[in-house]
């Protein structure tokens, strides 16, 4: 997969394909719908497959918007884009002249530059300054066909990256993977922590994720932890430890079952399959290790050893 950065202000002109639209954030299956339409009609014209983004997000430039995160940052939507069979991602960098365009100028740009043999975009998909374009001014500004996707939902309700989001902070991961099609996940580096929990006989990797991505709501989770290909089942903490290991800012940590291997400065990825309960102060290390003792059984009961869906 080629990764072409642009701005406005680029005259080079590229190769034609059959481009689609959007911010993409999650990725989920909504966004998967627009990707299958755009392979398709690629291959039916002989043509490559590409996806147009921005970054940063618009509402950093529009709106000043600060400590913004979402469900895939730049580096994860590239990563999952990666396996889906795209051939061309185009990021436009979204500054604030990028913001200013009217939908007839930004069309304008958009046309010259990569010259699209057909769009395909959601039916909610707007653009250009104040997001007064829709699908219909696209149809009427764009020299080649544009394919609408209607609304994917999901038990009535549409599929949107504001849906995923709501779940995954308030710990529903199991309804936000299916929404997203795939477990929710965050990916960092394995830093060195206090090692308490080598001290209980429940080893810990710290996982250093990216500021950006939205946290689950605290507690103990069911998932995986992926190393160097693997996937291991792993008992995840979201929290402050609380009991024994109290620390002011939000830890990433996983518990992963039958694993004994030095995994500190690997990058890894954790993934959330189901909620299991809150995180909580325990009276007395027997009590914690106790319930340590039967989260980690339910994680090994619960979980297949293969991961069904990433």
């Amino acid at each position: 997969m080629e990764v072409i950065h642009l701005d406005v202000q680029d005259n080079t002109v590229y190769e034609p394909a059959v481009i689609c639209v959007g911010y993409f954030d999650g990725l989920h299956r909504g966004h998967m719908t627009l990707i299958r339409k755009t392979l398709q009609a690629a291959a039916e014209r002989n043509r490559k497959s590409a996806l147009f983004t921005f970054d940063p997000d618009p509402a950093v430039t529009v709106a000043g918007a600060r400590d913004i995160r979402h469900i895939t940052p730049l580096a994860e939507k590239l990563r999952l884009l990666d396996e889906t069979g795209i051939d061309i991602v185009y990021i436009l960098s979204f500054t604030k002249e990028t913001s200013q365009l009217s939908h007839q100028d930004f069309t304008s740009f958009f046309v010259r530059t990569l010259r699209p043999e057909a769009i395909i975009c959601g039916f909610d998909y707007h653009y250009g300054m104040g997001g007064r374009g829709t699908y219909e001014t696209l149809r009427q500004e764009a020299d080649c066909p544009v394919y609408v996707i209607e609304s994917v939902d999901e038990s009535g309700t549409k599929i949107s990256s504001t849906r995923i989001i709501q779940c995954i902070q308030r710990g529903d991961v199991k309804e936000a993977s299916i929404l997203l099609g795939r477990y929710y996940s965050v990916s960092g580096k394995v830093v060195h922590g206090r090692g308490k929990g080598h001290l209980y006989g429940f080893p810990t990797a710290n996982v250093h994720i990216e500021h950006e991505y939205i946290r689950p709501m605290p507690g103990v989770y069911s998932g995986y932890l992926t190393v160097n290909g693997i996937s291991y089942k792993a008992m995840i903490n979201i929290g402050h430890n609380p009991t024994y290991n109290y620390r002011s800012h939000l830890s990433v940590e996983a518990h992963i079952l039958d694993f004994s291997d030095d995994i500190y400065e690997e990058e890894v990825r954790v993934s959330f399959v189901d909620f299991m309960r809150p995180e909580r102060r325990f009276g007395s290390a027997d009590e914690l290790l106790e319930q340590l003792g039967k989260d980690r059984e339910r994680v090994r009961e619960e979980l297949p050893c293969t991961m069904k869906n990433s």
